[in-house]
């Protein structure tokens, strides 16, 4: 019988920690190499080097370990953007470390980013995190008057340097792009959206 509900007893010795996190460890490779689609339950199992029963020990199924792993990259990306910005107002410079801030973590850590990438895919709320940052960048920016472009003129820029800059994160984590460029294209998608230079 599946476990649809791990019990908290299991998941508190210190060998189901350690199977529980290669289970996810296994998953998070199996997605930024595969894609989500390549999660299997059986491909997790030969990754982690578990059975089967192990696995639902610790998960219902695919889509609940998906789940977990969707929870803590968002957390992950959620603590660096707190991180980052610490006092300084909201803004055209709060949009360029954001945007630099995404790319560098894709370059200097490709697993991380082909899992962030491969997830925005799937799960609108891993997009959702990096557009309502811009989206409140962009918005404080527009008041302060510092984009070149109307406020009518610049109605998606929001969803289209999310795309752009998932996109770059995606190349640089897969070794497409240069990673040395990471501020060269944190420039080019600044200047996409008008931003005085």
């Amino acid at each position: 019988m599946v476990n649809s509900n791990p019990s908290q007893e299991t998941a508190q010795t210190p060998k189901a920690k350690r199977t529980r996190a290669s289970i996810l460890v296994a998953a998070r490779y199996l997605v930024g190499t595969e894609g989500i689609n390549g999660v299997t339950v059986m491909a997790v199992c030969q990754r982690a080097g578990i059975g089967r029963t192990s696995f639902y020990n610790y998960f219902a199924d695919v889509p609940a370990l998906l789940r977990a792993i969707v929870d803590e990259t968002a957390q992950t990306v959620q603590a660096q953007f707190e991180a980052l910005h610490g006092e300084q107002p909201r803004g055209l410079a709060r949009l360029e470390r954001c945007l630099q801030m995404v790319l560098q973590l894709a370059a200097s850590d490709p697993e991380l980013g082909l899992v962030l990438t491969a997830l925005a895919d799937h799960y609108p709320e891993t997009t959702d995190l990096l557009r309502e940052q811009i989206r409140l960048e962009l918005s404080a920016a527009r008041e302060m008057g510092d984009l070149l472009c109307p406020q009518e003129a610049c109605a998606a820029p929001a969803d289209f340097l999310t795309t752009t800059t998932l996109a770059v994160a995606r190349d640089l984590a897969a070794g497409r792009l240069d990673a040395a460029l990471d501020e060269t294209y944190t420039g080019y998608l600044m200047q996409s959206i008008g931003a005085k230079r």
